[in-house]
């Protein structure tokens, strides 16, 4: 699959699985939102992922509608932002963290 059909392909899943939400706070950011999980899809960096993914997720925080958002990411095995997390095939994608930070969790 292409660059191209991969986003629409993307772009009808976030279509189908954000139909049933109606008071969701990314109403009407359709095309914008597919732009954010474009640069998402291109990221090659957990900076870069961070970068593409904070604009929509700042939208999801004040959002009503995240636990059906994510209950339809996970059940749809969506690969995106939803309910101010970055899914892969319907799982929360894992964050790394600075070494510093694994270090002090070690502790």
């Amino acid at each position: 699959m292409n660059h191209l059909e991969a986003a629409a392909k993307r772009r009808a899943t976030a279509r189908a699985i954000s139909a049933g939400i109606t008071d969701a706070a990314c109403g009407g950011l359709g095309e914008w939102w597919s732009t954010r999980e474009a640069l998402l899809a291109d990221a090659k960096s957990p900076r870069e992922v961070a970068e593409a993914a904070a604009p929509a997720i700042d939208i999801c925080h004040h959002c009503p509608e995240q636990a059906p958002c994510a209950a339809l990411a996970t059940t749809g095995r969506y690969t995106g932002i939803a309910a101010a997390t970055v899914y892969v095939a319907g799982r929360p994608r894992k964050q790394r963290q600075p070494p510093a930070q694994q270090q002090a969790g070690a502790a």
